[in-house]
Protein backbone atom coordinates (compact mmCIF):
# COMPACT_ATOMS: atom_id res chain seq x y z
CA UNK A 1 0.00 0.00 0.00
CA UNK A 2 1.43 3.23 -0.87
CA UNK A 3 1.62 6.79 1.04
CA UNK A 4 -1.06 8.22 -1.18
CA UNK A 5 -3.94 5.35 -0.69
CA UNK A 6 -3.00 5.58 3.38
CA UNK A 7 -3.66 9.36 2.96
CA UNK A 8 -6.49 8.68 1.20
CA UNK A 9 -8.33 5.88 3.09
CA UNK A 10 -7.57 8.62 6.28
CA UNK A 11 -9.12 11.14 4.34
CA UNK A 12 -12.43 8.86 3.48
CA UNK A 13 -12.49 8.03 7.36
CA UNK A 14 -12.44 12.04 8.81
CA UNK A 15 -14.74 12.55 6.45
CA UNK A 16 -17.09 9.52 7.46
CA UNK A 17 -16.74 10.53 10.98
CA UNK A 18 -17.72 14.33 10.57
CA UNK A 19 -20.24 13.51 8.49
CA UNK A 20 -22.01 10.88 11.06
CA UNK A 21 -21.07 13.91 13.55
CA UNK A 22 -22.84 17.08 11.43
CA UNK A 23 -25.61 14.56 9.62
CA UNK A 24 -27.31 16.08 6.55
CA UNK A 25 -29.55 18.60 7.10
CA UNK A 26 -32.73 17.96 5.04
CA UNK A 27 -34.25 20.80 3.65
CA UNK A 28 -37.84 21.92 3.87
CA UNK A 29 -39.47 22.86 0.61
CA UNK A 30 -42.29 24.46 2.63
CA UNK A 31 -40.22 26.25 4.76
CA UNK A 32 -38.27 27.39 1.88
CA UNK A 33 -41.02 28.78 -0.33
CA UNK A 34 -42.03 31.10 3.07
CA UNK A 35 -38.62 31.87 2.89
CA UNK A 36 -38.66 33.49 -0.40
CA UNK A 37 -42.27 34.56 -0.23
CA UNK A 38 -41.06 36.60 2.42
CA UNK A 39 -37.49 37.97 0.39
CA UNK A 40 -39.72 38.78 -2.13
CA UNK A 41 -42.53 41.39 -0.16
CA UNK A 42 -39.35 42.72 1.39
CA UNK A 43 -37.38 43.55 -1.83
CA UNK A 44 -40.82 44.45 -3.38
CA UNK A 45 -41.00 47.55 -0.59
CA UNK A 46 -37.25 48.21 -0.54
CA UNK A 47 -38.22 49.19 -4.51
CA UNK A 48 -41.54 50.60 -4.00
CA UNK A 49 -40.04 53.40 -1.13
CA UNK A 50 -36.80 53.97 -3.24
CA UNK A 51 -38.41 54.69 -6.34
CA UNK A 52 -36.57 52.13 -7.79
CA UNK A 53 -37.25 48.93 -10.16
CA UNK A 54 -36.19 45.37 -8.91
CA UNK A 55 -33.79 45.15 -11.71
CA UNK A 56 -32.26 48.80 -10.64
CA UNK A 57 -32.44 47.61 -6.89
CA UNK A 58 -30.71 44.21 -7.74
CA UNK A 59 -27.81 46.35 -9.91
CA UNK A 60 -27.58 48.98 -7.20
CA UNK A 61 -27.09 45.78 -4.29
CA UNK A 62 -24.79 43.61 -6.85
CA UNK A 63 -21.42 44.13 -5.24
CA UNK A 64 -19.94 43.04 -8.60
CA UNK A 65 -20.56 46.04 -9.95
CA UNK A 66 -19.15 49.69 -9.23
CA UNK A 67 -21.11 51.87 -6.95
CA UNK A 68 -23.41 54.07 -9.34
CA UNK A 69 -23.63 57.13 -6.83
Amino acid sequence: MGLKTKEREKKIKNFEYYRAKIGKKKKDPEMIEKMFSKLETTLEKISESSGLTLDELADALDPSKPFPF
